[in-house]
């Protein structure tokens, strides 16, 4: 039996006729979820994208070029581009450029080019009785001309005219070779590259200017890639990457570092809204002051063999870049993706487990991962492998602990042996503790001293993990999950499983005016600092945590918790995230004790990755781009009558009340979310003012609204992301007057089968 809910009230149902909203599911063949992660997307709308050879953005969607076909992008769905018609010839689709109005030219090598109407959706094929169009792979539009990429040859054409200028004839074809790269019009100039020079196309002068690699850039042993901004223009090829400004009469060089082993020539440049300057050349790279270089986020994984041959480079209006990659496809890079990277080892991300830490006496930061003993760069999660001093494991990796060990008799066999703890201060003393079966004990050592032991303070045996409070006693836990505080020099205060409520015992921590206990199994519990009383925390309260394998508070107050659910943080000001892919932690489950903090870093182990996270600049980016509100964006709207149909597409400014018919048959209007990133866990919200005002929730974020069988009048469709305070976004109609009575109908709003 099918189900369906009723959208408004009874009274409704006889004035204003029959109303229907439908999912577009993301199995269709039609649409497609996009996701975010740096694994890429190699199929879009359901189908094999193939090679993907440019990205070109325009308010909130993307129209990827790719081998199988130009697809549009908006809010994380993809729906395939019909637009060659008639047209049977097939080649390789190398080009999309926005026309600066309202209208995307597409070019389809071998086939034509072809002009996508962005109001009506409408396409048309441009010049088909021209030769031109079947060779031509890039173009750009200054306005009154278009100037066109022939790979072997340049032209430029009149729009209206059709006609190719004779000013522009010395690059004509074969005058130039492998012009692959065109940048964007500023001011009716376009520059090109070709095999041994740069090329500027003045459409304003009519003049050309070739500008000889040997004569201007010499330091290049070969032209690539060209791109734009302002009066900037970067010029890259084999060896780096020059930035020149005509205007200035200023040229820089930028070669590649030393460090980079450059796999492919430079494919593209891209200048991002902040005046970033990233450059594919096999991976992806970025200019830096002097040279360039890596990325300083995501490392590996953006110039590893992970990402190989990056063809094109975008970025869409909330800031997030879109790449495309022949191995991996459409990858997204958010903003909060910028302050991780990834602990890995000769280029290559760690896979193995990181058991201790310490630091040397210049504070560099130790690891030890299995047997080995690693110095991690703490500015890139880059590790490198110690000389070590012993066959087998060795556990004083710390400065401290290797200096105590250095006063033994048997140095190795505490190194190789010892299994306890480090408990730092903020004096420059240090606890060391140490379980012999018999006597436990935690030594009091001063750094200036480490050979000599200032006092020795009786300890319960087989202590885990411990910590010294702001009262000065130590608190910990042991092996057995019984909570230690300490009381005196021989006396500890206990806390057993049984009186605490917990299976286990994953951190301790003192928090503000508490110690919260991590558990395995009951979430996060709390102890009260003066009153001894146990209780449930409302930390994460509202993400219902129960297994927690690790958490670290920070120097700035901030809490950070993994559980078997994703990585969490809690501010010093009390707000509450959970990261996951889109900001660059790829894990959902996290190894147990694996917050460490590191001054100002942390570094998360997770099931699969490691992760070195930069606290304040994550924190800055989570706090903006949480608060950036969705909105929705109206895409198409379509009206039939008995004689006419229409179209219109909202999302390029057709905003003008739209005039129905009164024998219009049906009015649909179709919505979405313009969010790339988070469009997986939103809903959309909707009512129709002139019809009911109550707000109505749609399970998906993308939806199709029919309407039909309503009275004449004037009415307002409103939707919005549901959440508190995202803006509403709205479009009018106006149903004509009939010259006759409408017969009563029924509004009904439909659920589709999959959400009943």
């Amino acid at each position: 039996m099918r189900k369906k809910t009723t959208a408004f009230s009874r009274h409704s149902l006889c004035l204003f006729g029959s109303i229907l909203i439908f999912s577009l599911l993301l199995n269709s063949a039609k649409v497609f979820a996009f996701g975010e992660t740096l694994e890429g997307k190699t199929r879009l709308a359901g189908i094999p994208t193939g090679i993907i050879r440019d990205i070109e953005v325009i308010g909130d969607t993307a129209f990827v070029s790719a081998e199988n076909g130009v697809f549009r992008l908006l809010g994380g769905i993809a729906e395939k581009v019909s637009y060659k018609g008639d047209n049977t010839l097939s080649g390789t689709i190398s080009d999309a450029a926005f026309d600066g109005a309202g209208g995307v030219w597409l070019v389809e090598y071998g086939a034509g080019v072809f002009y996508l109407d962005l109001k009506t959706n409408k396409s048309v094929e441009m010049f088909p009785d021209a030769r031109w169009t079947k060779y031509a792979w890039k173009i750009s539009d200054t306005g009154r001309f278009l100037v066109v990429s022939l790979i072997q040859g340049i032209i430029v054409v009149d729009k209206l005219t059709k006609e190719i200028q004779t000013w522009a004839g010395s690059i004509g074809v074969d005058r130039v070779n492998d012009v692959l790269s065109v940048s964007s019009s500023q001011g009716g100039v376009v520059y090109l590259v070709s095999s041994d020079a740069l090329i500027k196309v003045d459409t304003i002068a009519q003049e050309v200017f070739r500008f000889s690699k040997t004569d201007y850039f010499n330091s290049l042993s070969s032209i690539d890639a060209v791109a734009i901004k302002d009066d900037r223009v970067f010029i890259g090829g084999a060896g780096g990457v020059y930035e020149w400004s005509e205007k200035n009469k200023t040229k820089i060089f930028y070669p590649f570092h030393s460090d980079i082993p450059l796999r492919e020539k430079v494919s593209v440049i891209f200048v991002t809204k902040t005046g970033r300057v990233l450059i594919g050349a096999g991976g992806l790279f970025e200019l830096g002051e002097k040279f360039v270089k890596a990325p300083s986020f995501l490392a590996p994984l953006l110039n590893s063999e992970s990402v190989f041959s990056i063809v094109a480079i975008n970025e869409l209006s909330t800031g997030t870049l879109l790449l495309s990659s022949s191995q991996l496809g459409l990858i997204t890079l958010t903003e909060t993706q910028e302050a991780v990277n990834l602990l890995h080892f000769e280029n290559n991300v760690l896979r193995r487990n990181v058991t201790r830490q310490g630091f040397t006496e210049n504070g560099d930061v130790s690891l030890q991962i299995g047997d080995d003993e690693y110095q991690l760069k703490i500015t890139s999660g880059e590790l490198n492998l110690l000389n070590g001093d012993y066959d087998s494991k060795n556990s004083c990796i710390d400065f401290r602990v290797k200096g105590y060990a250095q006063g033994l008799q048997k140095p190795q066999y505490f190194c190789e042996s010892w299994d306890g703890q480090l408990i730092t201060t903020d004096s420059p003393f240090f606890y060391l503790y140490q379980d012999d079966g018999e006597s436990p004990s935690y030594m009091l050592i001063d750094e200036s001293n480490i050979g000599n032991v200032i006092d020795t303070i009786s300890a319960p045996h087989s202590m885990k993990e411990a910590f010294v409070a702001s009262s000065g006693e130590i608190v910990g836990y042991d092996n057995h999950n019984t909570i230690y505080i300490q009381l005196s020099k021989f006396n500890w205060k206990s806390i057993s499983p049984d009186e605490g409520g917990w299976n286990g015992i994953t951190c301790l921590l003192e928090y503000m005016d508490r110690y919260v206990v991590c558990t395995a199994g009951q979430g996060i519990q709390e102890l009260n600092k003066k009153t001894g009383e146990l209780s449930s925390s409302d930390i994460l309260r509202d993400f219902q945590i129960k297994f927690v394998r690790g958490a670290g508070l920070t120097q700035t107050g901030n809490l950070w918790v993994a559980t078997n659910m994703g990585l969490y943080v809690r501010t010093s000001s009390g707000l509450e995230w959970l990261l996951n892919s889109r900001d660059g932690i790829y894990d959902s489950d996290f190894e147990y004790q694996s917050v460490l903090v590191l001054g100002d870093k942390l570094l998360v182990l997770g099931d699969k990755y490691s992760y070195l996270i930069d606290e304040k600049k994550i924190l800055e980016s989570l706090e903006e781009v949480r608060s950036k509100k969705s909105k929705v964006i109206f895409t198409k709207s379509i009206w039939s009558s008995t004689d006419s149909n229409e179209y219109s597409n909202y999302e390029f400014g057709h905003d003008e009340t739209l005039f129905l018919d009164n024998d219009f048959v049906e009015l649909s209007i179709e919505f979405s979310t313009n969010n790339y990133v988070e469009h997986q866990t939103q809903e959309l919200a909707f009512r129709i003012i002139g019809i009911n005002e109550q707000w109505k929730i749609h399970p998906e974020s993308k939806a199709f609204l029919s309407i039909s069988d309503i009275e004449p009048g004037n009415y307002t469709i409103e939707a919005k992301v549901s959440g508190e305070s995202n803006p509403v976004s709205s479009i009018n109609f106006e149903v004509k007057k009939p010259i006759y009575l409408l017969y009563p109908a029924m509004i009904i709003y439909a659920i589709s089968p999959e959400f009943r």
